[in-house]
């Protein structure tokens, strides 16, 4: 006897005929001997219809109270199913009960609309599974500590019925849906596409937070991280989807694989040095080139570490391991060059970032490699592999070809200036981006089926960036001379007017990121990778226009060609969703805009005003950063608030912090 959980989509549940083949379907199972738990939708529509009726009543609302009854109202849809589905298996001679996720009950956060399970009591369906019935439960919805009814979001019935299946050990989830299966893309796009056979986890949690439809990502995300073996199939044909196993022998032969590819690399590039040189027309790049060769091989230790974390959904311990390395690949490196280390406390930072970063998935991952062996049936993922090298390779030229730019004709000294001016820019927006990532794709994802919803979703969160962004620029730009004398020393003065030219982009590069959640999202990267075409091209025409103009004239051109792409950029990943220019432009505008007057105030203050210049000029440099900052970001509130007539985006601000916070 084994205990087997069913979940019913809501096309399977959209009539009273259909709810009756699912019950014969259940009672099938139930009479050959399994413990049956199923967790249905509501009939298809029915929530839409609900929450029709809402907007009818009044308007979409952030307010916590609107979300609350929202919950309310959305919960009842599952109800009905539920109740209905017992009906039909009582009607087929099957014992059976239904319950809705606050009798279960199913704990969850008090996130109304989105909230996540937190816990099951599997105390009462144990008893009525060893009584002998079958026990329906309510998909989409739980209750919080208050006793509120929460809901889980869209697809949140696949994530109700994992957690179920986790919680009671079930020996498997049944998902129900109105597809035969998974393939290799859309089918009713591209007729040539394949239907799958088996799906790691790893491999549908891509294809979920890249807006597959057929699971819910968080769902899977449960599914990987309890273990639950899940076969997606028909309810009216029926296909196989179930996990795929890897083991030791097979991880073991992949790290020495990857190993000896980064130990050839590394090799290579040493065996490159003559013609390195010679491009670069410096001697001294020789023994630079071994240590930042070294890394490549130093980072092959670590590959199939991280891949056991992120295959463990260890995503915690993934965001430590590196947040720890870009940490002390930034301390380490400004120590050294305080101590006068000159360009090795540049090349430092190629050796740091890896050996912390190999240090950290060791101390973090309890697997340990054996010995390679043959006949590991590795080839098919070694080739995956490689093809994904190929579109790294080009993503790596294109980011580092104003490097290459300068190094070749200004030399060392003005590349470590660029260099680091770079580096030092981009560590506040990158802290700020990263974490929104993932976070962004997996929301994005789950809206990838209603344009508006998506599209009003996206740009409240390039509102939000835009809000953060924009007065980062004005004010970096604004500090740039003391930050380079505070973090580098007077040693690197010209690094200034550098670093003064990457500021200008700031919170434009942080706006122009997004362009990339908008392809991952909705399953676009084919159109990612013919935009990076264009991208290339017109950062090279860039860089060769600023290039005359030394290290500070390809700076300046890196900040004017993401002034020039991002608009095109974000037009043509959101076409899909019918984004338009004008859209974006409008909620980021009054940034710009107050982001400019901000700056240009202080500016002219702090530098020009007789009486506040000299006052400025005397205090302490700390202070004096942090006083020039605060001022700047003050005036860009009042000048926010003026524009927009309220202090609506500071609001939002602010409830989104809050909520960050909260999960």
């Amino acid at each position: 006897m084994s205990l087997i959980v069913h979940k019913y989509g809501g096309t399977s549940m959209g009539s009273t005929e259909r709810i009756r083949n699912v019950a014969k379907r259940v009672a099938k199972w139930a009479r050959a001997g399994h413990q049956m738990v199923v967790v249905p939708s509501a009939m298809s529509g029915e929530t839409n219809r609900l929450l029709g009726l809402a907007k009818e009543l009044a308007p979409a609302s952030t307010n916590t109270s609107y979300d609350r009854e929202l919950d309310m109202l959305a919960a009842t849809g599952e109800q009905a199913s539920s109740a209905l589905l017992a009906i039909a298996l009582q009607a087929e001679g099957m014992q059976s009960v239904s319950y809705a996720g606050w009798q279960v009950p199913i704990r969850t956060n008090s996130a109304f609309t989105k909230a996540r399970i937190e816990s099951i009591d599997d105390k009462r369906v144990r008893a009525d599974l060893d009584a002998g019935r079958v026990v329906i439960i309510t998909g989409f919805q739980g209750v919080d500590d208050d006793g509120n009814i929460t809901t889980l979001g869209r697809g949140g019935s696949d994530t109700s019925a994992v957690a179920v299946a986790a919680a009671l050990k079930a020996k498997e989830c049944l998902i129900y849906t109105d597809v035969d299966g998974v393939y290799t893309t859309d089918p009713r796009v591209v007729p040539e596409a394949r239907r799958l056979q088996t799906v790691s986890f790893e491999e549908m949690l891509e294809m979920a937070s890249l807006g597959s439809k057929v699971l819910q990502i968080r769902s899977v995300e449960f599914a990987g991280k309890y273990k639950v073996p899940l076969r997606v199939l028909s309810s009216f044909t029926e296909a196989v989807i179930q996990q795929k196993e890897i083991n030791h022998r097979q991880i073991s032969t992949l790290f020495w694989i990857g190993v000896a590819l980064s130990v050839f690399l590394s090799v290579f590039f040493i065996v490159s040095i003559p013609v390195i040189v010679w491009f670069y027309r410096e001697p001294r790049l020789k023994l630079i080139i071994i240590v930042i060769s070294s890394s490549i091989a130093i980072t092959g230790f670590s590959i199939q570490h991280l891949a056991l974390l992120k295959r463990g959904m260890e995503f915690r311990k993934i965001a430590v391991n590196d947040m720890t390395a870009g940490v002390m690949s930034t301390i380490i490196p400004i120590a050294m060059a305080w101590s006068g280390c000159g360009y090795w406390s540049l090349v430092a930072k190629w050796i740091i970032s890896p050996l912390f970063t190999t240090i950290g998935a060791w101390l973090l991952c309890g697997w340990r490699p054996s010995p390679p062996s043959r006949g590991t049936g590795v080839r098919r993922m070694f080739r995956f592999a490689m093809q994904t090298y190929g579109n790294f390779f080009m993503s790596y030229f294109r980011r580092n070809l104003d490097k290459i730019l300068i190094g070749r004709f200004y030399g060392g000294l003005a590349l470590g200036l660029y260099d680091r001016a770079y580096q030092l820019s981009s560590m506040i927006p990158s802290q700020i981006v990263s974490p929104l990532s993932s976070v962004a794709i997996s929301a994005f994802s789950k809206l990838s089926g209603d344009k508006v919803k998506y599209r009003d979703s996206y740009l409240k969160l390039l509102s939000l960036i835009g809000f953060i962004g924009v007065p980062l620029s004005a004010a970096l730009t604004l500090i740039s001379n003391d930050v380079i004398f505070v973090l580098l020393g007077p040693k690197w003065h010209d690094a200034v007017k550098i670093f003064f030219a990457f500021g200008l982009s700031i919170g434009v590069v942080m706006i122009y990121i997004t362009h990339g959640w908008l392809h991952l999202s909705l399953g676009t990267p084919d159109r990612w990778f013919k935009w990076g075409i264009v991208e290339l091209f017109v950062t090279l025409i860039c860089f060769m226009v600023g290039l005359r103009f030394g290290a500070f004239g390809v700076a300046i051109a890196f900040s004017a060609s993401f002034y020039i792409l991002v608009g095109p950029a974000l037009w043509y990943a959101g076409k899909p969703i019918d984004l338009s220019i004008l859209s974006v432009v409008s909620c980021l505008w009054k940034y710009y805009v107050s982001a400019f007057a901000s700056g240009l105030s202080c500016w002219v203050l702090i530098y020009f005003h007789q009486g506040a210049s000299v006052v400025f000029m005397d205090a302490n440099i700390v202070l004096r950063m942090a006083i020039s900052v605060l001022l700047c970001l003050l005036l860009y509130l009042i000048f926010v608030i003026a524009l927009h007539r309220s202090p609506k985006p500071i609001v939002q601000f602010i409830s989104t912090l809050r909520e960050i916070v909260r999960r």
